[in-house]
């Protein structure tokens, strides 16, 4: 039954992974991440609110320049997600158009809101960020299925043989980009009759608001993703990956109205986001396994694995614990792990909700160590509170941990009995 089980979870999770729309996105997810770290560190470092220090970037005209870089990062992530999706899922397809991700981009400003000005029509910013990633990964996806159809009818311009390569793939991409062109203008178009006059502002209204309050705002929601995250984890699946893969945009999106705000010196408009997810649950979790396991465990094999673990432990780097220890197909160890990284990231939201502690800028602190990345993300008073969620985190897994430890030493001693006969 148990194989049965997890068979199928094996399964189901391999054919999720193996889904090419999936792997398209969390790789071209990944290739934004350069872009969001400058941005939030841009937004960091044009919004510290010292009054000696704002004058100096008023002063100086540094705080234009920051502000300019965040503009040209983070406020352009949705511009940034649909061209390295369309680029990393036309690849994983075979498609061989090298201009599909800036094709995509242009389809993706056809749709985008313009705003009316005494010097005519311009393009509105609000969706080029935060507010468009979602539709952004969707643009993508679909624009490259479509180009992909067009090409396999052999709808292109075939020039003669004996035309340079370069050449051939220019003029083959034109009739393509024309009728994507034509599609984009009639949604335009269409969407002008409606309530919302774009596509862009419809998806918003409809469904990234939506998705924003059931998934990337509401704590239980993300408290019921890591439990899904954390117990893949207990099979060998890497859960972090494929949720994150999901709920990453949203996540992102949140974070991107943080560091505008911060950065504008204007309230904050949320707690929930990335950079609070990693900072109260991948910041703390492993550390506070690692630290517990050093100071709790006596058997020669868990303390070596704990002394091992401890230092990348502090940059996110949870192999050494899962697979060492091992957590994996641990059912003593499982209990822990899957609840009390959730336990502790509710504890920070309520502390934060209730202002006892300084709300995250949304700084993109990956593989920062605790307290430090607390620090970044605004306040010394979050790094205060990590550190307090670590030493709670290690208080709590000090009986699983010693429950463990106490079968392994059995384990060793009947290992060196067998050794002496």
């Amino acid at each position: 039954m148990k194989d049965t089980l997890l068979n199928k979870i094996r399964n189901f999770t391999a054919k999720l992974t193996q889904l090419k729309w999936i792997q398209g996105i969390s790789r071209g997810g990944m290739q934004v991440m350069p872009f969001i770290m400058v941005g939030s560190f841009a937004s960091l470092f044009a919004g510290l609110q010292f009054e000696s220090y704002q004058s100096f970037l008023t002063s100086t005209g540094l705080g234009t320049a920051l502000q300019w870089v965040t503009n040209c990062t983070t406020n352009i992530m949705g511009i940034l997600f649909v061209y390295f999706i369309a680029k990393s899922y036309a690849e994983i397809l075979n498609l061989e158009e090298k201009n599909i991700g800036i094709i995509s981009i242009a389809i993706y400003l056809i749709l985008c809101p313009s705003v009316m000005t005494e010097t005519g029509s311009l393009l509105s910013f609000d969706y080029l960020g935060s507010k468009g990633v979602i539709m952004g990964i969707i643009l993508a996806i679909v624009v490259v299925r479509i180009y992909q159809y067009i090409l396999s009818k052999n709808v292109k311009i075939k020039l003669p043989e004996g035309t340079p390569e370069y050449v051939s793939n220019s003029f083959g991409a034109i009739i393509p980009f024309i009728i994507l062109a034509i599609i984009a203008l009639i949604i335009r178009m269409v969407f002008i009759y409606t309530p919302y006059n774009t596509i862009f502002e419809s998806f918003y209204a409809l469904l990234q608001i939506p998705l924003n309050a059931i998934v990337g705002e509401n704590i239980f929601s993300q408290l019921v993703l890591n439990v899904v995250a954390q117990s893949l984890w207990v099979f060998g699946i890497h859960g972090s990956s494929i949720i994150d893969t999901l709920r990453g945009p949203i996540m992102f999106g949140l974070d991107g109205a943080q560091q505008a705000a911060y950065a504008a010196n204007l309230p904050l408009p949320n707690i929930m986001g990335m950079a609070f997810s990693y900072m109260y649950y991948t910041a703390i979790m492993y550390p506070a396994v690692a630290i517990a396991v050093c100071c709790f465990a006596k058997s020669k094999r868990m303390k070596m694995v704990g002394k091992m673990a401890l230092p990348a432990s502090f940059f996110g780097i949870s192999e050494p614990l899962v697979f060492g220890l091992p957590i994996v197909f641990n059912p003593i160890l499982a209990i822990p792990f899957i609840f009390i990284p959730s336990i502790v990231m509710g504890i920070a939201y309520l502390i934060t909700s209730l202002g006892l502690v300084a709300t995250p800028i949304g700084v993109q602190v990956f593989n920062i160590p605790l307290a430090i990345n607390g620090i970044l993300n605004g306040s010394w008073t979050i790094a205060i509170l990590q550190i307090l969620l670590l030493i709670l985190s290690v208080i709590m897994w000090m009986p699983f941990i010693k429950f463990a430890d106490k079968k392994a030493l059995e384990e060793e001693k009947i290992g060196e009995l067998k050794s002496h006969e």
